[in-house]
């Protein structure tokens, strides 16, 4: 977690030993390991959650109306750390840690179906326990490491549930997610449907099919599966599958451009993507096929 001052301005955070970079939309992962450190009154341009994985630290953190705490952090620990909530932090001993970056626009997006909530904003919270929160950043923490064989769209849906989750539970407004029922319009699910069919080459995001039907990216998972039956990641996957399958009865094309074909970031992932969906790699398949 890096604290910025005065106008929240960057100042150069120590460099992570994993980052998930920008392939997801909205929010971004990093494990690091974190040293003692101190830091002066600022804030967050971004809403930050945090999971502790070993070691042990003294957090002690003060935030306007509150006086300072000192909370003992361990392994499971969960922090938050709203965005543009002025706050100073000291902290003692070493650990390792995963933080997850959610942009205030993603955060927007999911929960932009809450407005019967005057104002709706995180609470800091240090050394929680969430259960969900550490399995969803875990989650992202090996999607990150695989080298995101799932692509944009599963992060992004990981992204997405983890908002929801912290509206319900570590949010000023407690009321519920309400559910759009029905799923969608005819109209609206061939246009969404046809666009990935014709772009499944493409680093597909979830914000921008959600855009296109100017539905938030909570409203839009949740119609898209009850039109379809599956979350928007896992139709993609199984479209761009489907497409693989046609292609390799082609012995002319090699399964390196195949796997770019049908918007898979490398053969590795495709790969380990098309094994999931059908027990047997590509080549495989094609044996079999030919």
């Amino acid at each position: 977690m890096q604290v910025e001052t005065g106008q929240c301005r960057p100042t150069g955070p120590l460099a992570p030993e994993l980052s998930s970079g920008n392939v997801w939309k909205g929010i971004r992962l990093e494990q690091r390991h974190a040293e003692p450190s101190e830091h002066p009154e600022g804030c967050l341009p971004r809403h930050c959650v945090g999971l502790l994985l070993s070691g042990a630290k003294l957090l002690e953190a003060s935030w306007p109306g509150q006086p300072a705490t000192t909370w003992r952090l361990g392994p499971g620990s969960i922090n938050i750390v709203p965005a543009e909530i002025p706050f100073a932090a000291r902290s003692r001993g070493a650990a390792d840690k995963i933080q997850v970056e959610i942009e205030s626009d993603f955060f927007s997006s999911v929960t932009r179906h809450a407005a019967s909530c005057a104002r709706l904003e995180l609470r800091p919270l240090f050394g929680a326990e969430d259960p969900f929160i550490s399995q969803v950043l875990l989650a992202l923490r090996d999607e990150a490491r695989a080298g995101n064989p799932g692509g944009s769209l599963y992060g992004e849906s990981l992204g997405t549930a983890l908002v929801a989750h912290l509206v319900r539970k570590h949010a000023v407004c407690h009321q519920d997610l309400r559910q759009h029922r029905g799923g969608l319009p005819t109209n609206q699910l061939r246009y969404v449907t046809g666009y990935i069919q014709d772009n499944l080459e493409m680093d597909l995001a979830l914000l921008g099919l959600a855009n296109m039907l100017r539905m938030s990216v909570f409203h839009f998972i949740r119609s898209f599966k009850q039109s379809t039956g599956l979350p928007p990641h896992q139709y993609v996957l199984r479209k761009r599958i489907e497409r693989a399958k046609a292609l390799l009865v082609n012995p002319g094309l090699s399964i390196a451009e195949i796997a770019l074909r049908c918007g898979f970031g490398s053969q590795s992932n495709f790969t380990t993507a098309f094994r999931r969906l059908t027990n047997v790699t590509p080549g495989a398949y094609r044996n079999g096929a030919s």
